[in-house]
C-alpha cells in the first residue's frame, strides 16, 4: 500500500517496481477491496 502510506503516485511505484502503471493501479483496487470486504465482514460478526 505505497500509494496510502507514503503517498507516492501510482506512476511512482510502478518505476520503482518496475511494472506498468496499470499493473500497479489493478493490484491497489484489488487490494482496497479484499480489505474493504474483510472490514464488512469483521463488522458483520461485531
Amino acid at each position: 500500500m505505497l500509494h496510502a502510506r507514503s503517498g507516492l503516485s501510482f506512476p511512482q511505484i510502478a518505476a520503482v517496481l518496475e511494472e506498468p502503471v496499470g499493473t500497479v493501479s489493478a493490484r491497489y483496487s484489488r487490494a482496497l477491496a479484499e480489505l474493504r470486504a474483510a472490514l464488512a465482514k469483521e463488522e458483520q460478526h461485531g
